[in-house]
């Protein structure tokens, strides 16, 4: 790759996510036949835009035909609709009144009176049949069937876990992925709400002579007398009403070096940080025919809520189709390489592009930490490759310290007493460009390098 084409791509990495996230916001505040306009620019094709339960009713009726006819025509139908949803919501995505607001929609859209999750996620389906021909090889779909496959060996690459490990996966589902896990030698706990999807995991897993934990329970409400060195979810953790319960307890569910897989999950740029904010046919769709949990987060919200758990992600994506796309979140244990993560999106925008060992600030960068132990103090492990003298301004919660690195400086580390501690670091210095310093390529406008932080 010549340098020219490194400094492009560089530049399309930094724009793509501000592109889509101004995407996001516009389409949530502009009117009905603008949002559709937007949708069918973003999308590539025509989208029909919708304001009221009787218009998406009689849509629907139309998608039921075209599933009839197949299932690629179904999904295609679906993908045409655009529903226009606006309201306001409280501004802590991590209050009960948001949860309340989120769920009043809820009710709205799936026209239920209440949410209970043994009731709503229950799943329609011919059992006898669907042991002979589970899906995806039920919807005849190359399209279907190929992705699925490619997920699923995406999903058990990144994770990567060495052979015996103890998985719990939640919200199994059909169990194609789950007994892939099972025929590789894992001990697989899976956690599954609705019976018959439990009874057709027994059918597949006894057919195949592997063994599989079955255990009929919501996923929020699973509390294992067991560690495991993983918990995977792919397409299921966006169904549970009460996301935040579980991640907390999945902080005590999980060994100190274990992960979490989130797989194929609706986390993407949307105007909201969490709730039914996917207005696409499919969610509709799901909401409204059989009154699942539909839930969708907004990228920044998603990564940074785990790394306040305590937890720190990465993300792993492919082109190659929509659901390859995976986050493995490992514990921090209080320690913190910036270059390793996939930080949210708007602190992400704050930060230099991360190199092999540090990641260089700009004129003020952000960080979210763990904010669910109690933190005495931040130790920060900075260097200097300026020729000149740089000082820094390092925050913990409310404390502040400034401290000077010396021209061409070794790693250093500086301690700032924590104050108030909220769960976010700031360090802010002077910028360079190596391009003007050195009469180098490289245009980026840098601070300081970060090499890692630790919380005490």
């Amino acid at each position: 790759m010549t340098l020219r084409q490194k400094v492009i791509l560089r530049l399309y990495l930094w724009l793509r996510p501000l592109v889509n996230r101004l995407y996001a916001r516009l389409k949530s505040t502009l009117p009905g036949d603008i949002q559709t306009t937007l949708a069918q620019a973003h999308t590539g094709q025509e989208v029909k835009s919708i304001d009221n339960l009787a218009d998406l009713d009689a849509e629907l009726l139309e998608v039921d035909k075209a599933f009839q006819i197949s299932d690629d025509e179904g999904r295609r139908r679906l993908a045409q609709i655009h529903y226009v949803l606006k309201g306001d919501y409280p501004a802590d995505p991590y209050s009960p009144e948001y949860a309340a607001a989120q769920m009043k929609i809820y009710l709205a859209l799936s026209g239920r009176t209440s949410y209970q999750p043994e009731v709503n996620e229950h799943s329609i389906f011919d059992l006898e049949r669907t042991k002979r021909w589970p899906y995806p090889y039920s919807t005849r779909s190359p399209t279907a069937v190929g992705e699925q496959l490619m997920a699923q060996g995406f999903i058990i690459r990144a994770m990567n876990l060495p052979a015996g490990a103890r998985i719990v996966e939640f919200g199994p589902g059909w169990g194609n992925l789950t007994l892939h896990l099972a025929q590789m030698g894992y001990d697989v706990t899976a956690v599954e709400i609705e019976r018959d999807l439990v009874e057709l995991l027994r059918y597949r897993a006894n057919a195949l002579g592997v063994d599989i934990k079955l255990v009929h329970q919501d996923m929020a409400t699973f509390e294992p007398e067991e560690q495991y060195d993983a918990a995977l979810f792919f397409e299921s953790f966006h169904h549970c009403a009460d996301h935040l319960r579980l991640l907390r307890n999945l902080d005590a569910m999980i060994v100190p070096d274990g992960l979490i897989a989130f797989a194929g999950e609706p986390i993407a740029d949307f105007p909201h940080p969490w709730g039914f904010v996917r207005p696409d046919g499919q969610t509709l769709w799901s909401i409204r025919r059989f009154g699942w949990f539909e839930l969708g987060f907004d990228t920044s919200y998603f990564l940074r809520t785990l790394l306040l758990f305590g937890w720190l992600p990465r993300r792993h994506r492919s082109d190659a189709a929509h659901l390859m796309d995976v986050i493995i979140a490992r514990k921090s244990q209080g320690w913190y390489n910036p270059s390793e993560l996939t930080l949210p999106p708007d602190e992400a925008a704050t930060w230099a592009s991360p190199e092999p060992g540090h990641r260089f600030t700009s004129a003020r960068s952000v960080m979210s930490c763990a904010r669910v132990r109690p933190v005495k103090a931040v130790e920060f492990c900075l260097s200097n490759p300026a020729p000149f003298e740089l000082e820094v301004t390092l925050t913990a919660g409310k404390a502040l310290r400034r401290a000077k690195l010396p021209a061409q400086s070794a790693q250093t580390a500086i301690w700032v007493e924590a104050e108030e501690w909220q769960g976010q670091v700031t360090i802010a210095s002077p910028t360079w460009c190596p391009a003007q310093v050195y009469g180098s390529a490289d245009q980026r406008t840098l601070g300081v390098a970060v090499h890692w932080l630790r919380l005490h």
